[in-house]
């Protein structure tokens, strides 16, 4: 009861739009009782309804145990980690897994179904990344927002023409100057002009 409680009022504190459930274990069991929480507040506070999403686990059980994850939260649980990742994969699901295509290639390692067995690892690592650049380049990237996010920082491999390697030593040069990347209109115009 007591969590319940803590749960009420992180919802009252922070308004969230949408709760992120992992579909785990008991989760469409979890999911009613949570259901009933947040209806029962959106009726006696008059606050805006909440959804409550399932999010299947399987990007944030890859990231939990990256050494992205190690980085950015070392003194996180790693139930801790996921959560983040189910939030961040409502948030923006691209950018979430976009953070799976590194050099150990975890993307490859996602549940894709059942005829992934008879494509090599090579492949499909290839068709992926060929797939992101598209949708990334469809997109956009914030650089800015990419210098002051570490999470985000792995679109920016995706922007047309750089790869891997030339984003982060691009990301590396405006973080020596500390500078923040101001675009003119007029060289906006041109770089939409090379799609």
């Amino acid at each position: 009861m007591e969590d319940v409680e803590k749960l009420k009022e992180f919802i009252l504190d922070y308004k969230p739009n949408v709760i992120g459930l992992c579909c785990q274990g008991r989760a469409l069991g979890y999911q009613k009782d949570l259901q009933e929480v947040v209806t029962a507040l959106e009726q006696q506070h008059q606050i805006d309804p909440i959804a409550i999403e399932l999010v299947d686990p399987s990007v944030a059980r890859l990231y939990k145990e990256s050494s992205r994850a190690k980085t950015e939260f070392p003194s996180y649980k790693p139930e801790q980690k996921m959560a983040v990742s189910i939030a961040r994969r409502l948030r923006d699901p691209l950018v979430e897994f976009a953070q799976l295509c590194n050099f150990s290639y975890d993307i490859t390692n996602l549940p894709w179904g059942f005829l992934k067995k008879f494509v090599s690892t090579e492949r499909l690592r290839d068709y992926l990344y060929e797939e992101f650049i598209v949708r990334v380049n469809e997109v956009g990237v914030d650089l800015n927002f990419a210098l002051e996010h570490y999470h985000y920082q792995t679109m920016v491999q995706f922007i047309g023409g750089l790869g891997p390697r030339k984003g982060d030593a691009l990301l590396k040069l405006f973080k020596q100057n500390n500078e923040n990347i101001g675009i003119t209109n007029s060289a906006y115009h041109e770089l939409q002009s090379w799609q």
